[in-house]
């Protein structure tokens, strides 16, 4: 049934981002304004950020944010999606823009987030408030580290050192001042 409303309203895409126009039947939502950033003529890279007001308040609200990137799922003429997922009450609230939000908050709301996480981008938390303690999700940590392994030869061709580089996630358990003693007894593995 919702792919079968997917392709009753379905839009041709334009050529470029540069000569996109956002419908008017998108700018808002209920009456409230579902686009609240756009930056058609003012950065490099467009940037266009889909929000409620109410949900932005939740995001000021809460103590504790989720982030992520992805490619995959977005039009060819998009480079980028974001989703910000907000811990409100035990329940977490899906945010999706085409920034993150705190770059450009058009709002200018007070974000009081304490915590957040994310993946390894190095730009998206370097972006936080320094009173953010920003964590980095495990999972993302062993698939940067098997990415980056793969093709060493070493790693293909000998068994001990394998189990050994497979090892190393299992560091990010550890106090900083333990990581260089527990790294040292994988050698020793």
């Amino acid at each position: 049934m919702s792919k079968n409303r997917r392709v009753a309203h379905s839009y041709t895409l334009p050529e470029s981002a540069a000569n996109f126009e956002i419908p008017a039947q998108f700018l808002s939502i209920h009456n409230e304004p579902f686009v609240l950033y756009h930056s058609f003529n003012t950065e490099p890279n467009r940037v266009i950020i889909f929000e409620y007001i109410a949900n932005i308040n939740l995001l000021a609200l809460t103590q504790s944010l989720y982030f992520d990137g992805t490619f995959n799922v977005v039009p060819s003429i998009v480079f980028q999606l974001i989703t910000i997922h907000a811990v409100y009450n035990n329940y977490i609230f899906q945010r999706q823009n085409y920034y993150i939000f705190w770059r450009a908050n058009p709002s200018r709301v007070p974000l009081t987030a304490l915590h957040s996480m994310s993946d390894f981008e190095l730009a998206s938390f370097q972006s936080l408030s320094p009173t953010v303690q920003h964590s980095c999700c495990f999972y993302h940590i062993c698939q940067s580290i098997l990415r980056k392994i793969w093709n060493w030869q070493v790693y293909n061709e000998n068994e001990g050192m394998r189990m050994q580089i497979q090892m190393w996630p299992a560091l990010a358990f550890f106090s900083i001042n333990e990581v260089v003693t527990c790294f040292e007894a994988l050698e020793d593995f």
